[in-house]
């Protein structure tokens, strides 16, 4: 029991679809982007209803340029909002998002900085239970990134 609640698990027929894929292309020079996109479905069969914390449809955009070991580039990110539901489950509502890159390579090393959520959109993710008391996903974040190898 948990806050006065009794949980019981039972087993259900279930069915799961999930597909992903991802599209990328040289633009000529230095220039390149790419488009990604991902579902992921599952259905109780018994009641017709979805499984819980099924996550949104998304899909990336991305531009960018690249030189030598120098790389720049810019997403653009879209939430789809929650298509599958389970009983009782609020839907969550879609969203677009904005990142941006930069990473540097040399021969023993890797480096990168990157600015996820750049315009600090509020926004919720379907998998997160959070977002049923009303939190939004973190907003703006800076990550950087080193990794050095080691080997001969």
């Amino acid at each position: 029991a948990h806050a006065g609640q009794t949980m019981a698990f039972e087993q259900a027929p279930a069915f799961r679809f999930g597909a992903d894929g991802m599209i990328r292309s040289d633009l000529g020079g230095e220039v390149f982007a790419s488009i990604q996109g991902a579902i992921i479905a599952a259905w109780r069969l018994d009641e017709g209803t979805g499984l819980p914390l099924t996550p949104q449809p998304n899909s990336t955009a991305t531009l960018g340029w690249r030189r030598g070991g120098i790389q720049i580039s810019v997403d653009g990110e879209f939430r789809a909002p929650s298509l599958v539901l389970a009983r009782n489950e609020l839907a969550t509502p879609g969203t677009v998002l904005a990142h941006a890159q930069a990473s540097w390579e040399g021969k023993k090393w890797q480096g990168r900085l990157r600015i996820r959520n750049m315009f600090n959109t509020q926004c919720y993710n379907h998998i997160n239970p959070y977002r049923l008391l009303g939190l939004a996903e973190q907003g703006r974040t800076l990550e950087f990134s080193f990794i050095q190898n080691f080997s001969r």
